[in-house]
């Protein structure tokens, strides 16, 4: 499939790039390229309704949350940071010709695009007038019963791993605290990847009971 010009992505990198990254070994033709279609031009189910109404079941059904895309500076590094934290690649594919994948972990999906020529990414969590997209949150309820000690393992392993990948030291921009939301607390931490942007791990510790 071609891109149609008129919906190309507006970030691009030279095909050598593609070509000569480690991760993305295949030419940059046989990868999967996501098509920009007319709603009018779907066919809704593979049923040859072109145009048509999608069937009442589908309508139905509630919608989920496929992907967060984070653009980033180095797709294969900010690769290896999200290794660290549990995540595979389960996609690899181009947009226009910039690389790009989709990774799975715990219990959510990224989008990873690589960007030509970045600038820095804007402080999210220090600049308290940012606005805007502020952070991915993931619960580790059901993973861990000590987030301190969750996150000094993940200190370890990203330690580890600088011996074999041009890794950076894991940034802990807030170590463990305790938050009540509602009435229940919480155990919350913020650390950054690979370029920066902040990420937020909590766990629920207990529900207050109702008086």
């Amino acid at each position: 499939m071609i891109w149609k010009k008129n919906r190309a992505h507006p970030f691009a990198i030279p095909t050598s790039v593609c070509l000569n990254s480690r991760l993305f070994e295949q030419p940059v033709s046989s990868y999967s390229v996501r098509p920009s279609l007319d709603l009018l031009q779907i066919k809704v189910l593979g049923l040859g309704l072109v145009g048509a109404a999608p069937p009442l079941n589908l309508i139905c059904k509630k919608p989920t949350m496929h992907h967060a895309s984070i653009r980033t500076s180095n797709i294969h590094q900010a690769i290896a940071f999200y290794e660290q934290l549990g995540f595979q690649v389960c996609e690899r594919f181009t947009a226009g010709i910039t690389l790009a994948c989709w990774m799975e972990g715990l219990g959510g999906r990224i989008e990873l695009l690589q960007v030509p020529q970045p600038r820095p990414a804007a402080d999210a969590f220090g600049d308290e007038h940012y606005t805007g997209y502020y952070h991915l949150s993931f619960d580790l309820t059901d993973i861990t019963a000590d987030l301190p000690e969750w996150l000094d393992h993940l200190k370890d392993k990203f330690q580890n791993a600088q011996t074999s990948e041009p890794m950076q030291p894991l940034q802990v921009l807030l170590e463990p605290t305790q938050q009540m939301i509602g009435d229940r607390v919480y155990e919350v931490a913020f650390i950054a990847d690979a370029d920066g942007l902040p990420l937020e791990f909590l766990r629920m510790m207990n529900r207050l009971e109702d008086d």
